[in-house]
């Protein structure tokens, strides 16, 4: 990612990195509390379909 971008933006991107990685983290931990509750994780349920 940083190699592909100019070096002044670096410290940006790797900061937005972290962030990204903390809220995923976040995020994680509070869905696996409600993970066997079906009533509030039926929101985060999908289904794709792949062509033959």
């Amino acid at each position: 990612m940083c190699k592909q971008n100019e070096l002044t933006h670096y410290k940006t991107i790797v900061s937005d990195f972290f962030d990204s990685m903390a809220r995923s983290h976040q995020f994680e931990t509070e869905f696996n509390k409600i993970v066997s509750d079906y009533d509030k994780v039926k929101e985060y349920i999908g289904v794709r379909l792949y062509p033959k």
